[in-house]
């Protein structure tokens, strides 16, 4: 018995370092296709919504690991929010904490949601000609 463990543990091994390797190449062609310069923004977006609604945003995407297959920072991504955005997010964790304890802890998710939904259910379906 000993030895169907041993070969199941080998074989469990096997596809995790296949699995680990499959995520390496993907982050690797992801790099690849990556502009080689900055890319550059003909106009500065500036935030308009309320602050805390974009640090409810970027704490849904961390969540998400949306960013760099997860392996970046949240104050990498909230520099970057910053800098696209043209806001300053100091004390964000505060800020998050404070949501936290709300009794509805993502009205600005929620919100996108719906808005999201009513707009695609208003809008007629456009269909592919071939």
């Amino acid at each position: 018995m000993a030895v169907y463990v041993h070969k199941a543990i080998r074989l469990i091994n096997d596809q995790i370092e296949w699995i680990e390797k499959q995520l390496l190449l993907e982050q690797q062609m992801a790099i690849n296709d990556l502009p080689k310069e900055p890319m550059s923004f003909p106009k500065q977006l500036t935030w308009t919504a309320n602050k805390v609604d974009l640090i409810e945003l970027l704490y849904a995407l961390y969540a998400a690991d949306c960013f760099n297959f997860g392996r970046v920072s949240l104050n990498q991504i909230a520099v970057n929010f910053e800098k696209m955005f043209d806001i300053r997010l100091t004390h964000f964790s505060r800020d998050y904490s404070e949501m936290r304890i709300r009794n509805d802890q993502t009205p600005f998710m929620d919100k996108l949601r719906t808005l999201l939904k009513e707009r695609m259910n208003r809008l007629p379906l456009h269909r592919i000609k071939k």
